[in-house]
Protein backbone atom coordinates (compact mmCIF):
# COMPACT_ATOMS: atom_id res chain seq x y z
CA UNK A 1 0.00 0.00 0.00
CA UNK A 2 1.43 3.31 -0.69
CA UNK A 3 0.49 7.22 0.16
CA UNK A 4 0.77 9.41 -2.43
CA UNK A 5 1.04 13.02 -1.44
CA UNK A 6 -0.12 15.93 -3.68
CA UNK A 7 3.54 17.06 -4.12
CA UNK A 8 4.50 14.38 -5.74
CA UNK A 9 5.93 12.37 -2.72
CA UNK A 10 4.83 8.77 -2.04
CA UNK A 11 5.30 6.47 1.54
CA UNK A 12 5.46 3.01 1.56
CA UNK A 13 6.15 1.45 4.75
CA UNK A 14 10.15 0.27 5.10
CA UNK A 15 10.48 -3.61 4.65
CA UNK A 16 13.88 -5.76 4.51
CA UNK A 17 14.27 -4.55 0.77
CA UNK A 18 15.06 -0.92 1.60
CA UNK A 19 17.55 -1.77 4.23
CA UNK A 20 20.67 -0.92 1.94
CA UNK A 21 19.38 2.57 0.55
CA UNK A 22 18.51 3.16 4.61
CA UNK A 23 22.12 2.21 5.41
CA UNK A 24 23.35 4.31 2.86
CA UNK A 25 21.71 7.09 4.31
CA UNK A 26 22.70 6.74 7.48
CA UNK A 27 26.46 6.48 6.63
CA UNK A 28 25.79 9.76 5.33
CA UNK A 29 24.38 11.83 8.46
CA UNK A 30 26.14 9.24 11.09
CA UNK A 31 28.52 11.47 12.91
CA UNK A 32 26.69 12.87 16.26
CA UNK A 33 23.30 11.42 14.91
CA UNK A 34 22.82 7.58 15.24
CA UNK A 35 24.37 6.24 18.50
CA UNK A 36 26.16 3.97 16.41
CA UNK A 37 29.22 5.56 14.83
CA UNK A 38 29.66 3.26 12.33
CA UNK A 39 27.27 1.16 11.11
CA UNK A 40 26.96 -1.99 8.76
CA UNK A 41 24.31 -4.19 7.25
CA UNK A 42 24.32 -6.09 10.40
CA UNK A 43 23.24 -3.04 12.39
CA UNK A 44 20.66 -2.22 10.10
CA UNK A 45 18.92 -5.08 9.96
CA UNK A 46 18.94 -5.38 14.39
CA UNK A 47 17.57 -2.22 13.71
CA UNK A 48 14.84 -2.91 11.35
CA UNK A 49 13.88 -6.41 13.19
CA UNK A 50 13.79 -4.48 16.68
CA UNK A 51 11.54 -1.96 15.61
CA UNK A 52 8.91 -0.97 18.36
CA UNK A 53 5.53 -0.79 17.71
CA UNK A 54 5.19 2.92 18.37
CA UNK A 55 7.62 3.36 15.72
CA UNK A 56 6.54 4.13 12.07
CA UNK A 57 8.86 4.06 9.74
CA UNK A 58 8.53 4.85 5.96
CA UNK A 59 10.39 5.55 3.13
CA UNK A 60 9.90 8.50 0.95
CA UNK A 61 9.89 8.11 -2.93
CA UNK A 62 10.07 11.64 -5.44
CA UNK A 63 9.95 10.96 -9.31
CA UNK A 64 9.83 7.72 -9.34
CA UNK A 65 13.42 7.36 -6.80
CA UNK A 66 14.05 6.37 -3.45
CA UNK A 67 14.98 9.65 -1.34
CA UNK A 68 14.60 9.21 2.18
CA UNK A 69 13.04 8.43 5.20
CA UNK A 70 10.44 9.66 7.02
CA UNK A 71 10.48 8.37 10.61
CA UNK A 72 6.72 8.55 13.50
CA UNK A 73 8.08 7.32 16.67
CA UNK A 74 6.90 7.37 20.42
CA UNK A 75 3.63 7.08 18.88
CA UNK A 76 0.50 7.81 21.52
CA UNK A 77 -3.01 7.13 19.88
CA UNK A 78 -4.37 8.25 23.20
CA UNK A 79 -2.54 11.75 23.28
CA UNK A 80 -2.63 11.74 19.72
CA UNK A 81 1.03 13.10 19.79
CA UNK A 82 4.57 11.97 18.25
CA UNK A 83 8.30 12.91 17.16
CA UNK A 84 8.48 13.22 13.38
CA UNK A 85 11.75 13.00 11.92
CA UNK A 86 13.61 11.61 8.86
CA UNK A 87 16.41 12.08 6.51
CA UNK A 88 17.10 12.91 2.23
CA UNK A 89 20.25 11.68 0.55
CA UNK A 90 22.28 14.32 -0.30
CA UNK A 91 22.24 14.18 -3.66
CA UNK A 92 18.30 14.61 -3.58
CA UNK A 93 18.55 17.43 -1.05
CA UNK A 94 16.01 20.40 -2.25
CA UNK A 95 12.50 20.06 -3.02
CA UNK A 96 13.03 16.24 -1.77
CA UNK A 97 13.59 17.78 1.05
CA UNK A 98 11.44 20.20 1.65
CA UNK A 99 8.54 18.06 -0.27
CA UNK A 100 9.23 15.04 2.38
CA UNK A 101 8.83 16.93 5.45
CA UNK A 102 5.40 18.39 4.21
CA UNK A 103 4.20 15.05 3.37
CA UNK A 104 5.33 13.98 7.02
CA UNK A 105 4.05 16.44 8.24
CA UNK A 106 0.91 16.27 6.49
CA UNK A 107 0.89 11.64 7.01
CA UNK A 108 0.86 12.00 10.73
CA UNK A 109 -2.15 14.91 11.16
CA UNK A 110 -4.20 13.34 7.99
CA UNK A 111 -3.89 9.57 8.22
CA UNK A 112 -2.74 9.06 11.33
CA UNK A 113 -4.79 11.17 12.91
CA UNK A 114 -2.20 13.09 15.49
CA UNK A 115 -3.42 16.46 17.27
CA UNK A 116 0.32 17.45 18.60
CA UNK A 117 4.03 16.83 16.60
CA UNK A 118 7.23 17.12 18.17
CA UNK A 119 10.45 17.50 16.67
CA UNK A 120 14.22 18.68 17.26
CA UNK A 121 16.55 20.61 15.52
CA UNK A 122 20.38 20.81 16.10
CA UNK A 123 20.82 24.72 16.10
CA UNK A 124 23.71 24.23 13.54
CA UNK A 125 21.03 23.08 10.87
CA UNK A 126 19.60 26.08 9.86
CA UNK A 127 18.05 24.91 6.63
CA UNK A 128 16.07 22.79 8.77
CA UNK A 129 15.21 24.87 11.38
CA UNK A 130 13.93 27.11 8.74
CA UNK A 131 12.01 24.91 6.82
CA UNK A 132 10.11 23.69 10.52
CA UNK A 133 9.02 27.31 11.07
CA UNK A 134 7.37 27.77 7.20
CA UNK A 135 5.47 24.60 7.77
CA UNK A 136 4.11 25.96 10.65
CA UNK A 137 6.11 24.51 13.95
CA UNK A 138 7.28 26.94 16.92
CA UNK A 139 10.29 26.41 18.56
CA UNK A 140 9.46 25.44 22.56
CA UNK A 141 12.70 25.70 23.96
CA UNK A 142 16.12 24.11 24.14
CA UNK A 143 18.26 21.41 25.34
CA UNK A 144 20.96 22.80 25.77
CA UNK A 145 24.43 21.09 24.38
CA UNK A 146 22.20 17.92 24.15
CA UNK A 147 24.42 16.62 20.96
CA UNK A 148 27.58 16.10 20.30
CA UNK A 149 29.62 16.31 17.38
CA UNK A 150 33.09 16.99 15.83
CA UNK A 151 34.42 17.71 19.40
CA UNK A 152 31.65 20.07 20.45
CA UNK A 153 28.12 20.60 22.10
CA UNK A 154 25.13 22.01 20.63
CA UNK A 155 22.04 22.97 21.38
CA UNK A 156 18.72 20.73 20.57
CA UNK A 157 15.51 23.05 19.62
CA UNK A 158 12.30 21.30 20.62
CA UNK A 159 9.74 22.18 18.16
CA UNK A 160 6.05 21.56 18.05
CA UNK A 161 2.71 21.41 15.95
CA UNK A 162 -0.63 21.40 16.54
CA UNK A 163 -3.64 20.25 14.74
CA UNK A 164 -5.64 23.68 14.57
CA UNK A 165 -1.94 25.35 13.30
CA UNK A 166 -1.72 22.52 10.72
CA UNK A 167 -5.42 23.44 9.19
CA UNK A 168 -4.95 26.64 9.15
CA UNK A 169 -1.87 26.53 6.76
CA UNK A 170 -2.53 28.49 3.68
CA UNK A 171 -0.89 24.98 1.94
CA UNK A 172 -3.46 22.97 3.52
CA UNK A 173 -6.00 25.25 2.82
CA UNK A 174 -4.67 25.40 -0.95
CA UNK A 175 -5.43 21.08 -0.94
CA UNK A 176 -8.46 22.04 -0.18
CA UNK A 177 -8.21 20.42 3.27
CA UNK A 178 -6.26 17.01 1.75
CA UNK A 179 -3.43 16.26 0.72
CA UNK A 180 -3.63 12.64 0.15
CA UNK A 181 -3.55 12.45 -4.04
CA UNK A 182 -5.85 9.20 -3.47
CA UNK A 183 -8.90 10.92 -1.76
CA UNK A 184 -11.17 12.96 -3.91
CA UNK A 185 -12.88 15.34 -0.72
CA UNK A 186 -15.38 16.94 -3.75
CA UNK A 187 -16.48 12.90 -5.06
CA UNK A 188 -16.90 12.65 -0.98
CA UNK A 189 -18.92 15.28 -0.66
CA UNK A 190 -20.89 14.43 -3.42
CA UNK A 191 -21.91 10.93 -2.58
CA UNK A 192 -22.64 12.58 1.05
CA UNK A 193 -25.21 14.84 -1.21
CA UNK A 194 -26.69 11.85 -2.98
CA UNK A 195 -27.07 9.30 0.08
CA UNK A 196 -28.45 12.22 1.79
CA UNK A 197 -31.29 12.64 -0.89
CA UNK A 198 -31.90 8.74 -1.12
CA UNK A 199 -32.63 9.10 2.44
CA UNK A 200 -35.11 11.82 2.03
CA UNK A 201 -36.78 9.26 -0.22
CA UNK A 202 -37.63 6.99 2.76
Amino acid sequence: MTYIHKNGISFQKVSFEHLDFLLELKRESWWGTHQSLLLNIDDQKKWFNNLPTSTLALVGSYKEELVGIALFTDIDYISRTLNVSGGVLKKHRGAASIYGFQAGVDFAFEILNMHRLNAEVLETNFASYKLQLLQGFKEEGRKRQAVFKSGKYYDSIIMGMLREDWEKHPRILSYNGVSNLNFNIDKAKKSIENINSLQLLQ
